[in-house]
């Protein structure tokens, strides 16, 4: 599901310059890959805490623009305006027009206008969140009570409310054994379905070996690691990113094999 596409606004503005892209997008980076869904951001499936609008074309010159997030009636949560063409990137900060968290119920929708220097607008409306959206982020407490006795994920004791999940693989491999097999089996009885904020994936390796080589087989871990989660287990994350963090970070500074072992791991961590 992350890497589907959302329903695209039809080009709506003056000679049809404006669309707003709501299509997931993938690329590769330097750093690592990233996979992008410019869609709300929630907590606990109610308030929302931003949403991003692309426009693909910036149009001609003069007019203005108008951008008015609406509640399930059909209220004006917030309004964004400005004068001459719209920004191609838009980011709406989650706030009502008080400064308050805007709570958001399916149905809520956002209506874009834009009129050029001629005088000549357009005007489209789209829907801000659905039931499925608002069902899946309202996940949260549930996921966190099914944690029970195990060590493979659990609450992330630097951010509250997220939660951090372990992956271990066989030295110079980026695929799982044994050990990685029952982890990511776990990984699916907790995590299958999850709609998250971000998720982000961080591959590591041991102090063996030279150290670009530990970037590469790290990397090569935590993009497999990525790839289960959002394929498999149809996870849906608005941020996707998946890092190779090579061996400069160990949770074991032993040299022995077991504290080797310990270190070969991927990272994962989930934020609501």
């Amino acid at each position: 599901m992350c890497a589907g596409v959302l329903p695209s606004v039809p080009a709506g503005g003056p000679d049809g310059a404006y669309a707003l892209r709501t299509s997931a997008a993938r690329r590769s980076e330097a750093a690592g890959r990233r996979r992008v869904k410019p869609e709300l951001a929630k907590n606990r499936g109610l308030a929302a805490s931003s949403a991003s609008f692309e426009f693909s074309d910036q149009g001609g010159e003069g007019g203005d623009w108008q951008l008015r997030l609406l509640d399930s009636q059909g209220k004006a949560l917030r309004t964004l305006r400005g004068k001459g063409r719209p920004p191609k990137g838009l980011r709406w900060d989650g706030l009502d027009e008080s400064g308050q968290p805007a709570l958001l119920e399916a149905g809520s929708s956002y209506e874009m206008r834009v009129t050029d220097g001629s005088g000549k607008s357009g005007q489209w409306k789209e829907d801000l969140a659905t039931a499925r959206d608002l069902d899946g982020f309202a996940g949260q407490e549930a996921l966190l009570s099914r944690l029970g006795d195990q060590d493979t994920c659990f609450k992330d004791g630097t951010q509250p409310g997220c939660l951090r999940c372990q992956v271990h693989f066989p030295f110079a491999e980026d695929t799982v054994g044994e050990r990685g097999r029952a982890e990511m089996l776990e990984i699916r009885r907790l995590v299958t379905g999850a709609r998250l904020a971000e998720m982000r994936v961080e591959g590591h390796a041991d102090s063996l070996g030279e150290s670009g080589q530990n970037v590469r087989i790290s990397q090569a871990r935590a993009d497999a690691v990525l790839d289960f989660m959002l394929d498999k287990l149809d996870v849906q994350a608005n941020l996707a990113t998946a890092l190779g963090m090579g061996d400069k970070h160990p949770v074991d500074g032993k040299h022995d094999e077991k504290a080797r072992a310990r270190n070969r791991r991927v990272e994962i961590l989930l934020k609501f």
